[in-house]
């Protein structure tokens, strides 16, 4: 007997068959928890009504704007023209 209550999952692998899957232990489950910031395959897949639905939305975001302002100073500074030219200098 399934007795979860909460659901892991990402957002590309809830399909429409993991949510017929899902049905038996739908009275019991209470928490879906996706662990991407988007949940639209889930939408379109079919959640139970009396469930909480969260996801992960701009857990990222600190790391993806730093890579930002990293590229964005490579290119102002020129660090690829500076690595080309000191490898071929060497």
């Amino acid at each position: 007997m399934n007795r979860a209550e909460i659901l892991i999952i990402n957002n590309r692998s809830y399909t429409p068959g993991n949510a017929k899957s899902s049905a038996p232990m739908r009275a019991q489950l209470r928490w879906i928890q996706f662990s991407t910031s988007g949940i639209d395959k889930g939408m379109a897949s079919g959640l139970p009504s009396n469930v909480i639905v969260t996801n992960v939305a701009g857990m990222r975001a600190f790391s993806v704007a730093e890579q930002a302002m990293l590229l964005m100073l490579a290119l102002v500074r020129h660090i690829r023209a500076t690595e080309l030219a000191r490898t071929k200098g060497a």
